[in-house]
């Protein structure tokens, strides 16, 4: 058995939606592990995207619990879970995050050199040849496409070796991710970014669970990225439809087509 990275028990979420209080998540439990890379997907509004914050540390719970590893989240003020998500998460950020004037390499090292950390050169190497960027680590990142800036966004994630990885390609920034102002390439200034995440992120993120070992947890409503994972969770109304594992485009289609239904989806939630 892997150990487990991240998981919820009996989560719940309420939210304000058009003036009324609903359930943004309603009693959801499962458990990521590591070395594995779980999709979550569902229709829009599934909860999806407010779970990985909530599995993040992100957004506190209304009931249930989250624990990363063994660390209940909610008994944790506000300053040790700021550290905790500093040291023990990874966040993909987006391409505002990225500074076009450094290179590929100085964007990836960003995280390790604001926290004072000392960079383990064969780490980062690793975390360079695993997101596909060896030979373009010395190019400025306002000369590569966006395909590139992926890579690069999933490269800072990893580089301080977290447990556990979240990418949401939905979300902005997060709490705990580090940002160099004034300078970032823009959000929404290049359209290639949102075709460029939807095809490679899944296929870095499959990699970097492989060959370097955490926990990785994406949201998406892409049929194809999720099936790129070990196991994809469907929500539907905030509640967990379906669990599949070994999953295909078509069977994660199936999937959520059977929560929208009601009908349930296969297998045993993780």
């Amino acid at each position: 058995m892997l150990p487990i990275a991240v998981r919820a028990e009996g989560v719940r979420r309420a939210g304000v939606v058009g003036g009324a209080e609903v359930a943004l998540l309603d009693n959801v439990t499962l458990s990521v592990p590591r070395g594995r890379f779980t999709a979550v997907t569902g229709p829009s509004r599934s909860g999806a995207s407010m779970l990985l914050r909530c599995l993040g540390g992100l957004d506190p719970v209304n009931a249930g619990r989250v624990l990363a590893g063994d660390v209940d989240l909610a008994l944790l003020d506000e300053a040790r879970l700021a550290r905790l998500r500093r040291e023990r998460f990874g966040f993909v950020a987006k391409e505002r995050d990225l500074i076009p004037s450094l290179t590929v390499r100085q964007n990836v090292t960003i995280p390790a050199g604001v926290d004072g950390r000392t960079t383990d050169g064969a780490w980062v190497e690793a975390v360079l040849e695993t997101t596909g960027l060896a030979g373009l680590q010395t190019h400025r990142t306002a000369e590569v496409p966006p395909s590139v800036w992926v890579r690069i966004a999933c490269a800072k994630a990893l580089v301080r070796r977290p447990e556990i990885v979240f990418a949401d390609p939905a979300e902005g920034s997060h709490r705990g991710e580090v940002v160099v102002p004034g300078e970032g390439i823009g959000s929404g200034e290049h359209e290639g970014w949102r075709e460029a995440s939807r095809v490679v992120l899944p296929l870095v993120l499959r990699e970097a669970a492989t060959r370097l070992g955490p926990a990785v947890i994406m949201a998406t409503h892409d049929p194809a990225g999720a099936a790129r994972a070990d196991t994809v969770v469907s929500l539907c109304g905030g509640r967990v439809a379906g669990v599949l594992s070994n999953p295909t485009t078509d069977r994660v289609r199936a999937l959520v087509a059977a929560g929208e239904d009601g009908a349930g989806g296969e297998e045993t939630p993780a």
